[in-house]
Order: structure tokens, then sequence, then C-alpha cells
């Protein structure tokens, strides 16, 4: 009987902190804005609540909106789902900086918030996803199926581990132009 009360006082109790947490000011709330359904493809005006960075709630048409810290709104505007670009190669320009001064912030602009980087230097691409799954740099979450990987031919040294640049010859630029049809 005793475990039956205390599983009951538990039950009365935890609604209320449940419900409490909810009744916490949003941190941002959108009034006003059309969604997009993209299994239907309507669109409707909605509600969206954020709280912590994650959208916590679409209101149906017509519902209160929540107090929140800020509210805009969305009103001639769309929200759509997150956008993601199946295939980008981050590390292969030979400017060192490139992805993180011009690809990423652009990707996020544009409401890119995934990328699947499809081959480059390693490394290189395992240090840029690290350091913006670790917030030190802004961009998309990045995710690469490894190490790229070629047919035969001219090995472009770019795309070799340095262990490998280090050992492999190139061969000199002379063996590399087409042969005289003369």
């Amino acid at each position: 009987m005793r475990l039956f009360s205390v599983c009951t006082l538990i039950a009365l109790i935890c609604p209320g902190i449940v419900s409490s947490q909810r009744e916490a000011k949003a941190d941002l709330v959108i009034t006003n804005i059309s969604t997009v359904d993209t299994q239907g493809g309507a669109t409707e005006t909605r509600t969206v609540v954020i709280r912590g960075g994650t959208i916590d709630a679409v209101l149906a048409p017509g519902a209160a909106a929540p107090d929140a810290v800020t509210t805009l709104d969305g009103r001639g505007k769309f929200l759509i789902p997150g956008l993601w670009d199946m295939h980008v190669h981050l590390a292969t320009s030979p400017e060192p900086q490139f992805a993180e001064r011009i690809m990423l912030p652009l990707f996020l602009a544009h409401g890119v918030v995934g990328v699947r980087d499809m081959g480059g230097p390693l490394e290189r691409v395992l240090a840029l996803r690290d350091r913006v799954s670790k917030g030190t740099l802004d961009g998309p979450r990045i995710i690469t199926p490894g190490p790229f990987l070629d047919g035969a031919g001219d090995p472009d040294s770019m795309f070799m581990s340095r262990r490998r640049r280090k050992t492999h010859a190139m061969p000199c630029a002379s063996c590399r132009q087409p042969a005289s049809t003369s």
C-alpha cells in the first residue's frame, strides 16, 4: 500500500514538473510563418516555438502564441526543413581557409544544415568536422565516407595521405606531355 501511495504521489508531481518547464518563456516564437509540408506539399500559416535552439512546437493555425524572449512576425516568409548538400568537396581548394571563410558560411546562409564530403585530404575534412561539432567553427553538420578513392592513373597528391605523399615520386612535367603527332 505504501508503494502505491509513493507511486501515486510521483505520478501527481511529475506532470506538474513537466508542465512548469513547458510554461517557461520560449527563446523565440515565429508567428504567421508559412510552413511547408514536405509530404503533402501544402503550406499553412503556423506559429513556431523554439526553446534551447530546437523547435519545441509547431502550433495549429489560430493557436495562442506563448510568451517568448523574442517574437518575430513571419508574415510573407516560409519555414522549410533544413537542407543537405550530399556531394561537396570541402578541402580540395588550394586556398587552405576557403571552406572556413567562404563555403561553410554560405551553406548556413542558404539553409544547408548538413553536408556530405565526398573526398579530399581526410585529415583536413575530419579537422573541419570536429571544429564544427565542437562549436568552434560555424558550419553545417559534416559527414564523410572516408578517404578519397580513385582508380588507376596519375595520382593527385592533394588526395594522398601525408605519409604516402612523402614517399610517392611524381613524374616529371615532361613525362606528362602528350606524344608528338608529327
